[in-house]
């Protein structure tokens, strides 16, 4: 990823002009399928009893952390996983300091080696730095250990934005609400102590002094 395909990222989104496609991207650790830069554009339709047509993470409680050049930050506290909302104090004139602010976050996780995903619903980013990916919830479920599964569960971008794929029958039949919060946090999630030490850093690069 680079500042520049990250803006274009954006200007792809922002002339969709859809309530329902947001376009998504996974890094080199975080279920990427090929090692260059591409999106994967997603039409979601309507969920009978939704309160959103995009992924639920759109649809998520936002709390503010703090203001910069024309983007506001927020975190989503009800969301099971470490994710960084980035969205314009005003849509019409803002969408370039949404790209700014969120690049300065994207550039410092791949100097890390932090594995991340990204989507992106009209001009607001949403950004989960993570734990490299790895077969999820593989304990959770008992059968035929013998047997291969080509992809059982993996947590990418579709995933922790709200819209789970089931790699098999097993994972389609037995996964619980209770069970895939238990993975996002536990196999996914950064801890507390490593998104506080990310955000500080983030804040230095960007010369963000207030709390």
């Amino acid at each position: 990823m680079t500042e520049s395909f990250l803006l274009y990222a954006l200007s792809i989104s922002q002339a969709m002009r859809r309530e329902d496609f947001a376009l998504g991207f996974n890094s080199a650790g975080a279920w990427s399928s090929v090692n260059h830069f591409h999106l994967q554009g997603y039409f979601l339709s309507s969920i009978e009893g939704a309160v959103s047509t995009n992924f639920p993470v759109a649809a998520q409680h936002r709390e503010e952390m703090f203001r910069v050049g024309g983007a506001i930050v927020k975190y989503l506290p009800s969301w099971k996983t470490t994710c960084c909302v980035i969205e314009p104090q005003d849509a019409a004139r803002n969408a370039i300091h949404v790209v700014q602010i969120a690049w300065a976050l994207l550039e410092l996780l791949q100097a890390r080696g932090i594995p991340h995903n990204l989507v992106i619903v009209d001009t607001v980013m949403f950004i989960f730095p993570r734990q490299p990916q790895c077969e999820n919830g593989v304990s959770l479920f008992s059968d035929d250990t013998t047997t291969e599964h080509a992809g059982r569960l993996r947590i990418a971008v579709a995933e922790l934005s709200g819209l789970i794929v089931a790699g098999d029958s097993v994972v389609y039949e037995n996964l619980t609400e209770e069970m895939f919060s238990s993975i996002l946090q536990t196999e996914v999630s950064l801890s507390a102590d490593e998104e506080v030490a990310l955000v500080a850093e983030w804040k230095a690069k960007i010369d963000i002094t207030a709390g």
